[in-house]
């Protein structure tokens, strides 16, 4: 079983004091994760789209490469962008595999495009894999000339993880032998009738069944048990899951509808492995740290979650351990030149 920890940084229209809090503030908390044994960093950019939302998670991610030595590097929920960003965000990602010695992990969601999204995962794949320059000529892109570089470090590339709920997207996976995930952190019925559809596709298609395959992002809220965590989480809970007119679901809605798991970590524990045993996932995408809490307050769930819950679900698909093939491949660890 692996596990991601993510952090959704500052959104959009932050002031430069606060942008640059909250991103050295999500820097420390990244390195506290790794350090507590986290099998990835997840970089989320919550209600951003497209190339603008990678655009900005390039500074983290590339300060994570340099600075981290195991954990592999996730940007998270972004879609394929337009034509004229496909070469830029292509660059970033394996300058990225590059500087990290071979941790990136490649996350793109399958947009409602269908036939621009298969034709810009081409092209960046196309780049990152050509030994000489190429022409491309396609529907939505036309370039004289396509010189990727640096490219990745993983070959042929970095391992690929998509995020959507269609028939078309669960089809893309399967034909490219990549890993699906449930991202939206919508709750446990939208998950099941995902996660359930994409194993529908698997099996159809005679394919791969591996767990690890196959991922889901929950919003954990952990403390001593139910109340204390409705006391500590709420305001934060409401402030992430926040809709355009400023509403929010109530805390216990969401517990009920599994939108976040929250409790002790015995109870937490128990959730999270009937869960990953009805989803069939090999790959938890952990949300502590969301909605403006307290470094404080992330740093002791973090911390608690890696001691209490993480060592007890690690075992969760033991016919499955050590099957990497959906990973990444790191090399090993980049020269530090003074």
């Amino acid at each position: 079983m692996k596990f991601t920890w993510v952090e959704p940084l500052a959104t959009l229209h932050a002031d430069g004091g606060f942008a640059g809090a909250t991103q050295h503030a999500a820097l420390d908390a990244f390195g506290h994760a790794e350090r507590l044994g986290f099998d990835a960093l997840g970089i989320a950019q919550r209600g951003e789209p497209d190339a603008l939302a990678l655009r900005r998670a390039e500074p983290v991610a590339a300060l994570l490469a340099r600075r981290g030595s195991r954990a592999a590097i996730v940007e998270l929920a972004a879609q394929l962008p337009d034509a004229a960003a496909t070469l830029r965000v292509a660059e970033e990602m394996a300058a990225l595999d590059v500087l990290s010695g071979g941790r990136l992990v490649a996350a793109f969601a399958a947009g409602d495009a269908a036939a621009r999204f298969r034709e810009t995962h081409a092209l960046i794949l196309r780049a990152w894999q050509a030994s000489a320059p190429f022409a491309f000529a396609g529907n939505y892109h036309r370039l004289p000339y396509v010189d990727c570089w640096p490219q990745p470090l993983q070959r042929p590339h970095p391992p690929v993880l998509v995020a959507g709920t269609d028939g078309a997207a669960l089809a893309f996976c399967l034909e490219h032998d990549y890993a699906y995930a449930e991202l939206s952190c919508a709750g446990h019925a939208r998950a099941r009738s995902a996660l359930g559809a994409w194993w529908q596709a698997v099996a159809a298609a005679h394919a791969d069944d591996n767990p690890h395959r196959a991922g889901y992002a929950q919003v954990i809220c952990l403390a001593d048990d139910l109340p204390a965590a409705r006391a500590r989480y709420d305001r934060h809970v409401r402030a992430f899951f926040a809709r355009h007119d400023g509403d929010a679901p109530d805390f216990d809605a969401l517990v009920a509808s599994g939108a976040i798991v929250a409790g002790s970590p015995e109870g937490i524990t128990s959730r999270l492995a009937a869960l990953i045993g009805e989803l069939r996932i090999g790959h938890l995408f952990c949300i502590l740290d969301f909605g403006g809490m307290p470094a404080a307050l992330s740093l002791e769930a973090t911390g608690r979650f890696a001691r209490e819950v993480m060592p007890r679900l690690r075992a969760a698909w033991p016919m499955h351990a050590g099957d990497d093939r959906h990973w990444i491949v790191p090399h090993a660890p980049h020269a530090v030149l003074h």
